[in-house]
């Protein structure tokens, strides 16, 4: 943003900015950056205004048309799996119901094999995001606790 705002303020990027824009994207060269299409098309669009002819400009947009939906639309987020399993096992949980209870513990068991080894949770699945996603890991917290305690016989 930093660059984009710069370029339309008329003054050119900080090189720090452009190097981060840079790295960011040489890091996930081949995929969307953290699954985030938004975040991922304005660092291309940034990366434009300093360098319109950067191969990653090319790469990023591959990576974009790899996660169109089959509508041919691009989604903000490539993957919301994790974290509306999240949500649903919350959801669930508020509901109590004793029929939910087989559920709420096949939810807790896929959630529980998808969390990386600080606990956390990735935004996506990709192996290429060392940060968890902490909307996710939120929900998903909040979602095998309540589990945890309503569905106790």
């Amino acid at each position: 943003m930093k660059i984009l705002t710069r370029h339309g303020h008329g003054h050119p990027p900080a090189a720090e900015d452009h190097r981060f824009v840079t790295a960011r994207l040489t890091a996930s060269r081949r995929e969307v950056g953290e699954g985030n299409i938004g975040a991922h098309t304005l660092a291309l669009l940034a990366l434009h205004t300093v360098d319109p002819v950067d191969r990653l400009i090319a790469d990023g947009v591959d990576a974009l048309l790899k996660v169109r939906n089959l509508g041919g639309c691009l989604p903000f987020i490539a993957d919301h799996t994790l974290f509306m399993t999240g949500v649903a096992g919350l959801a669930l949980a508020r509901c109590a119901l004793p029929g939910h209870r087989e559920l709420l513990v096949r939810i807790g068991d896929y959630l529980a094999a998808l969390a990386g080894d600080d606990g956390g949770f990735p935004p996506t699945y990709a192996a290429s995001h060392p940060r968890p996603d902490i909307a996710a890991t939120t929900a998903v917290r909040r979602g095998c606790r309540m589990a945890a305690v309503r569905a106790t016989p």
